[in-house]
């Protein structure tokens, strides 16, 4: 039989600490929440619980569902996973360095009324170099086929720097050691059709293991 912490003792305490802090979460995420209605961006994709939300959105991400790829579109790493413009064949070997290592595993949950919230550990490869390797790649590339086809023909030049891109992420996945973090990811329910993740950047660049996107330098 559970025995609930006796308030005063130690388990008690922490056991209230634990309870305050998921409180105080979720207070300031309402900000966050009353933004989303207002600009739209709250998906469309509805669980019974926010843990089923969570679980439905990131298994969503790893298969790379398209419903998920379109109802969340306004977010800018998933709108990069969705309009590359790539063949097939390069979407794919994206999709599999991103997310081949890619875990989750919920901690933690709280609600109040329409509100809630995930403690998330997202673990996967470390992918934050990226973005420095590629551009110097690139660069040495460019230098060393400065006045050749491959690099005054602008389609030559934009399908090798995609090439080198899809290689460092692949180099990055096989190099480097995972990253392991701990996030807190806000949903919202109105009362009817289940919970809906609101993801944000944040949430995002975690679950890619940190990768910086070209737009943040």
């Amino acid at each position: 039989m559970y025995h609930y912490p006796v308030p005063g003792s130690a388990a008690g305490t922490a056991a209230a600490t634990k309870g305050i802090l998921m409180s105080g979460i979720i207070n300031t995420i309402v900000s966050l929440l009353v933004a989303v209605f207002v600009t739209g961006g709250v998906s469309n994709i509805a669980q019974e619980t926010p843990r089923e939300a969570v679980n439905e959105f990131f298994t969503g991400l790893t298969e790379g569902d398209p419903q998920v790829y379109e109802l969340y579109m306004d977010n800018s790493y998933i709108n990069l996973l969705a309009n590359s413009g790539m063949s097939d064949e390069d979407a794919s070997r994206m999709h599999s360095a991103l997310f081949e290592d890619f875990q989750w595993e919920i901690t933690d949950s709280a609600e109040r009324e329409n509100i809630a919230v995930c403690k998330v550990t997202l673990t996967n490869s470390d992918f934050s170099r990226v973005l420095e390797s590629y551009e110097k790649d690139s660069h040495d590339y460019v230098m060393d086929n400065l006045y050749e086809d491959k690099v005054t023909d602008k389609d030559q030049l934009a399908a090798a720097c995609l090439d080198i891109y899809l290689d460092c992420l692949e180099a990055a996945s096989d190099k480097y050691e995972s990253v392991e973090s701990e996030i807190f990811i806000p949903l919202e329910s109105d009362g009817f059709s289940g919970w809906r993740v609101i993801p944000d950047d944040t949430i995002m660049k975690a679950a890619a293991g940190g990768l910086v996107l070209p737009a943040e330098k």
